[in-house]
């Protein structure tokens, strides 16, 4: 193996040449600062990450702001070595900032809504046990974890060319560093394959995850190796600039291939179900041409291995062999009946999900409802104490997600029925974020996790934040942001106070739509956007905030606002079970017709709801004074500029145009003459 094959393997070396056949992605040029951030000890964040609420300690007890936690658990014990030298009280840790790579982070999240995060050779996948959501990262608190948690970054900025026969430690090659922003798609770890290629030819592919036994493969082992085959034929062999190299390939469906990743030919890369010495004697022997390749996969459940990172997530006293008393100190107190109501819990909550989880088998109205009345039931009577408070609520949304996502059922429902089937899916959403809030407030401080946990249709988001007075505590959910001023749950201006909270979005146009003091429901009232809510700290009375101070909510509609329409901001009233506009207020100037922007003095369960009576022209005043003023507007600009323009083209656009808009209210000619209109005032 030489430096060369290793920088032709680099991530923008192939890309360049096969990016068309794999997942879009960012590049990003890093400098030497970054470097040295990536490599310093302890895992400090960026000033960037503080707007997210995310707190982290790094080894002298500091949290990523500077300070040191106001908590004490050493029973008194000073370890501070220098505690003579008063200067080191007020020593004060420097601000981290990338402003250049941080704003190209938020332009790939803002592109590809989640993302995972790589180097010109390795990615994050042996730290994807720091996060709950593995390596999947949907904001620049979990993509600088993640860079500062992999020990194989680490081994990318230190030692690229280990294993290199021709690197000179002394004459290093030149090359840039770079921070690979990948678009995050869902890959089936069943469908990942990896292809050895020696001397052009494929040599032999081997199942990607070893940990696992997938019965599938055997039974479609030569329709595999027949797709493998044909991809490599038409879109690798000959197109590489290197005759040995590895390829990590993702076949999602039949006689469908995508590349994920280029590796290098050689100890670096992970051989899986093969030895190194075997397929570099292959590639050594092999005539360039056609060869059926040796495919190799777990055969059996007895056939699996142990994953490779496996050991990345013990703690240093297990993996140096320090197990003494490790179990007894920490098991002393658990109570079996706890463990014993977890697991009855979980297995009735599995319970439903295998009567509904096959999507194609249709579902009664009153059949729907009874299953959210049992899940409601199961969530009220768990206690909390031992419980695996992330397993129960993902096993509790994949029921929520799969109940919502049964379109046809909801329509046929009444308006009894969705109301009663509205409520207790916007009550499951608040109580499992109760529980996951009391679950953070019994976790010892330094081991609240951040808990995302994403469905098709619903996702929650749980942590526990620090705040201080002039922060806010935020959350970013795929297409909503919302923000709440840490000073509206503290009377004192001056105080750092730490909450833990749980956001739920609820993704579904299918809940009713029902405003207070309507008794029936009106068909030209339709949710628009997802419906948000936030839970702070264990108590489920409502929160309200003082003046000046607000709730914000920020999302994308589902329907482009058009003419006519007219959006309101409600929160679900529990009481009522209807939608009010109490305490909420659309913010209309700063809204647009792709997004809403929407503030509450309080808590709750938050949609935007856009009334659609009035669109397309119902109000004819309106729009025929729309017509005139822009045809006005439009002819002004023109008559001042067609000297310079010419007659044929600005008046050959302006006929079509105003034609177009005339007969059929076609939002983009609508948009433009809007457009006009204000370019000219």
């Amino acid at each position: 193996m030489l430096v060369d094959d290793v920088l032709k393997c680099s991530f923008s070396s192939w890309f360049s040449i096969l990016g068309h056949l794999s997942i879009e992605s960012d590049i990003i040029e890093i400098d030497d600062k970054f470097r040295e951030y990536l490599l310093s000890d302890g895992i400090i964040l960026p000033e960037c990450c503080n707007s997210e609420s995310y707190h982290v300690t790094n080894g002298n007890g500091h949290n990523q702001n500077g300070h040191s936690d106001d908590h004490d658990d050493d029973n008194g014990i000073d370890w501070d070595d220098n505690h003579d030298d008063p200067s080191d009280n007020n020593e004060e840790i420097n601000v981290i900032e990338f402003p250049q790579i941080e704003k190209r982070i938020r332009r790939s999240l803002r592109r590809y809504g989640n993302l995972f995060p790589k180097l010109n050779w390795s990615s994050c996948e042996d730290a994807s046990w720091v996060q709950a959501n593995g390596t999947k990262c949907s904001d620049l608190t979990s993509v600088f974890l993640m860079l500062k948690s992999s020990d194989k970054i680490v081994h990318d900025l230190i030692d690229p060319f280990d294993h290199c026969s021709d690197f000179d430690c002394h004459n290093p090659p030149k090359f840039q560093y770079q921070l690979i922003l990948r678009k995050w798609i869902n890959m089936n770890p069943s469908m990942e394959f990896r292809c050895f290629i020696g001397n052009q030819t494929l040599l032999a592919i081997c199942q990607r995850d070893v940990r696992t036994f997938y019965e599938y493969i055997g039974s479609e082992k030569s329709q595999i190796i027949q797709d493998i085959q044909n991809f490599f034929e038409e879109n690798i062999r000959g197109k590489f600039p290197l005759d040995n190299f590895v390829i990590d390939i993702l076949r999602p469906t039949i006689q469908t291939i995508q590349l994920i990743d280029v590796n290098v030919f050689g100890e670096l890369t992970d051989s899986l179900l093969f030895d190194w010495d075997e397929l570099l004697a292959n590639a050594s022997a092999v005539q360039r041409g056609d060869s059926i390749p040796e495919f190799r996969y777990i055969e059996n459940r007895f056939g699996v291995q142990r994953g490779r990172f496996e050991l990345n997530s013990l703690p240093l006293d297990v993996f140096n062999g320090n197990l003494t008393n490790l179990y007894d100190d920490n098991l002393t107190n658990v109570n079996n009946n706890d463990v014993y109501l977890d697991m009855e819990n979980d297995d009735e909550i599995d319970s439903i999900y295998e009567q509904i989880k096959n999507e194609s088998q249709s579902i009664t109205p009153d059949k729907l409802e009874e299953f959210l009345s049992d899940l409601t039931e199961i969530i009220k009577n768990i206690t909390i104490s031992n419980v695996n408070m992330a397993n129960l609520t993902y096993s509790s949304l994949l029921v929520v997600d799969n109940l919502l996502g049964r379109s046809e059922t909801w329509l046929n429902m009444t308006n009894v029925q969705r109301l009663k089937s509205s409520d207790k899916v916007l009550n499951l959403a608040e109580n499992l974020a109760l529980l996951m809030n009391k679950k953070q407030e019994e976790e010892p401080f330094d081991d609240r996790p951040i808990v995302v946990i994403e469905c098709s249709n619903v996702l929650l988001h749980s942590k526990y934040s620090t705040l201080q007075s002039n922060q806010s505590l935020m959350y970013e959910l795929n297409n909503t942001r919302l923000s709440l001023p840490s000073m509206s749950l503290s009377s004192n201006s001056t105080d750092k106070i730490s909450i833990s909270s749980t956001a739920s979005l609820v993704n579904s146009k299918n809940l009713i739509s029902q405003i207070c003091g309507n008794d029936t429901m009106n068909e030209f009232q339709l949710l628009n956007t997802p419906i948000v809510s936030m839970v702070i700290n264990d108590d489920n009375k409502t929160v309200h905030f003082p003046e000046p101070h607000y709730f914000n909510l920020e999302t994308t509609n589902y329907d482009r606002l058009i003419f006519g329409d007219k959006p309101t901001c409600y929160y679900w009233n529990i009481t009522e079970k209807c939608w009010s506009t109490e305490g909420c207020y659309y913010r209309k100037i700063q809204s647009n017709r792709s997004a809403s922007i929407c503030e509450c003095n309080h808590l709750t369960s938050i949609v935007i709801i856009v009334d659609i009576y009035g669109r397309d022209g119902d109000d004819q005043i309106k729009t025929w004074l729309t017509r005139i003023t822009s045809t006005i507007t439009i002819l002004s600009i023109s008559s001042r500029n067609y000297l310079l323009i010419g007659y044929i083209s600005p008046m050959a656009i302006i006929g079509i145009g105003l034609t177009w808009f005339y007969w059929t209210e076609t939002q983009v000619w609508q948009d433009v003459l809007e457009s006009l209109c204000g370019r000219y005032l």
